[in-house]
């Protein structure tokens, strides 16, 4: 599975007016109100028979001063949608390897949360 399949069903999910961003991220400075969903690639796991995964990081980062609620939604979103999976593309499903990590704050006041899932396919 490509990463560009993997960001479009997380945005997908998700909704709204959300940034993506795939790799790492730097603030900018001239992006207060813009929120960010954030994917890294995190290799994959041990291949079962024919099953490989992939895994991935999603930061879900809200706009600066932006508070909890919209990065908090998100990451519940993604969690949920990983119990019933609709997979991306090519892919047999999606699982939440933590649940949604956070939330935290940056130093430029963006709220964040985290989630971590696996694709299997």
């Amino acid at each position: 599975m490509l990463s560009d399949d993997f960001k479009d069903w997380v945005l997908g999910v998700i909704g709204g007016d959300w940034t993506p961003v795939l790799g790492q991220w730097l603030d900018d400075g001239k992006s207060a109100s813009k929120k960010y969903v954030i994917i890294n690639y995190d290799g994959g796991g041990v291949p079962l028979l024919d099953v490989k995964t992939q895994r991935f990081r999603v930061w879900l980062m809200g706009a600066e001063k932006g508070g909890h609620a919209e990065p908090e939604a998100a990451a519940t979103q993604l969690e949920e949608a990983s119990i019933g999976a609709n997979a991306p593309c090519r892919t047999a499903n999606v699982v939440s390897l933590t649940g949604k990590i956070g939330p935290g704050l940056t130093a430029e006041g963006r709220s964040y949360f985290q989630i971590n899932l696996e694709v299997m396919h």
